[in-house]
């Protein structure tokens, strides 16, 4: 089983491991959403605490999808040019089954001037995974992002 530590796996993510820390912490305690199981740590001979890698990217990929519903709600709730709530939800109700296409939107909105100030680590591997070129990893990523935006306020406010 391929391990390592929390603190190198989000540097090897390009995250820090403090900004993080307290929600790898909570996962542990109550379960991944995904494998439904604690992310039990390994102790090799140097003494340092290792994690599954499987376990630690789906521990990421939960921050990532987390952070993108975030991004796309306060999208549908900031007033702009695009449009009131309603407009911007159908544009992007149309998107949801082209992960690929959702990612540009999200691009396209989340970073209008095109130039990066700074990096948004979950953002960037959010946006990677719809982009993914296996058919079933971006599919399989957005369902769950749909699943949980379908839970906020402000959406099941448009559906009705």
């Amino acid at each position: 089983m391929d391990c390592q530590t929390f603190e190198a796996f989000m540097a090897s993510m390009g995250a820090s491991p403090q900004d993080y820390r307290e929600a790898f912490d909570a996962a542990r305690r109550s379960g991944h959403p995904v494998l439904n199981d604690y992310l039990e740590p390994h102790t090799p001979r140097a003494g340092a605490l290792t994690y599954s890698t499987t376990h630690l990217a789906l521990f990421w990929d939960n921050q990532s999808q987390e952070h993108l519903v975030d991004v796309v709600v306060t999208w549908l709730e900031t007033p702009d040019s695009f449009g009131d709530a309603a407009k911007k939800w159908d544009v992007l109700r149309r998107r949801l089954n082209y992960p690929a296409k959702l990612a540009d939107l999200i691009e396209k909105f989340s970073n209008p001037t095109g130039r990066v100030n700074t990096v948004d680590t979950r953002l960037e591997n959010a946006l990677e995974r719809l982009r993914s070129t296996q058919a079933h990893e971006g599919a399989e990523f957005i369902a769950r992002v749909i699943r949980k935006l379908y839970a906020r306020p402000v959406v099941r406010s448009l559906l009705s």
